[in-house]
Parts: structure tokens; C-alpha cells; sequence
């Protein structure tokens, strides 16, 4: 099984792939650990696609990955994925858990991020989970997703979907 989770930030794309990957037993990658020095310092497209093409060459036929990142491989992934979920969540439910997120995590390590990379909710992030990363032409990406591979694309717009759909998945798939 190959899912490729995608979605606004904030969505819960990476809580969501932890609790994939544990229920099909398959490895997990967040894009975010791969794409980030210390202190979230970007690291270079090289690097990024270097360490995306050791996890895909180390588990060629089940995996789980989470972000978006449209410039690592993402027609790939997409391509790959037996499963596209798509956490299409409003701007408001996003930015209310980036803050749950910040406040627990506040100065600490979280599993999805990089080492040494602190949780933080700065100005900046809060305007691109607000606009910056909702504009028109972000949207038309996932979109295009959507109507490309429709036939493998999930669309959730909530937590209760998506605690609707781990409830039916773990029902149907731990029998």
C-alpha cells in the first residue's frame, strides 16, 4: 500500500500518516524531515531529493508519506500512490491546531519535524496557513490532483471524517 497525504498546514497531515503507517505496518515519511537544517533553515532541492529517493529506493512497495512539497517528486508520488488522501480543511480549523500544535510542542521537538527544529507559530506561518498558502493558484494545484487521479483520491474536510475514516479503516482492515 502507497498513500500520499496532502493538504493545507495544519491540517493534521502528519498526525494523520502516523496513524496510517501504524495501522498497515508500512514506513513513514514526513516530507518536513527531509526538507529542513536546524532552526528550519530550507535545506537545497538536492538534498531534499537525495533523502526522498533513499526512502523510496529502501521501501519501493509500501510507504506512507505526508506534505506537499510540489517540487520533490510530487508527479511521482501522486503517480505511485495507491491512495491520495487530500485534508481539505478551512483556514480557521487549520490555524487553531498549528496553535494547539505550538503551544504543546512550545519550544520542544515534535516526531514530524526535523532534529533541533522547535515548534514555533510565528507571523509568518500564521499568514501563509491564513492566505499565503490558500491563494488561487495553491488551490488549483490540489485540483488538478483531484481531477487527474480521481479514482484515488480522498477527500476529507474535517476531523470527524477523518476520525470517521481511521474508525471504518481499522474496523475493516485489523479483522
Amino acid at each position: 500500500m502507497k498513500i500520499a497525504i496532502i493538504g493545507y498546514s495544519g491540517s493534521g497531515k502528519s498526525t494523520l500518516a502516523s496513524e496510517l503507517s501504524s495501522i498497515y505496518k508500512i514506513p513513514l515519511l514526513h516530507m518536513d524531515k527531509i526538507s529542513f537544517y536546524t532552526n528550519w533553515v530550507e535545506k537545497e532541492d538536492e538534498k531534499r531529493k537525495e533523502a526522498f529517493k533513499e526512502f523510496i529506493n529502501k521501501n519501493p512497495n509500501n510507504w506512507v508519506i505526508d506534505g506537499n512539497y510540489t517540487h520533490i517528486y510530487h508527479k511521482q508520488r501522486m503517480d505511485e500512490a495507491d491512495l491520495i488522501i487530500f485534508l481539505n480543511f478551512n483556514r480557521f480549523t487549520c490555524y487553531f491546531s498549528a496553535l494547539k500544535r505550538a503551544i504543546i510542542y512550545r519550544n520542544k521537538h515534535r516526531e514530524s519535524a526535523p532534529e533541533n527544529c522547535k515548534e514555533k507559530f510565528s507571523l509568518d506561518f500564521q499568514w501563509w496557513i491564513l492566505h499565503a498558502g490558500r491563494t488561487k493558484h495553491r488551490k488549483n494545484r490540489y485540483y488538478k490532483v483531484i481531477q487527474q487521479y480521481s479514482n484515488k483520491v480522498l477527500i476529507l474536510k474535517n476531523r470527524k471524517e477523518v476520525s470517521c475514516y481511521l474508525t471504518l479503516l481499522k474496523k475493516s482492515y485489523m479483522k
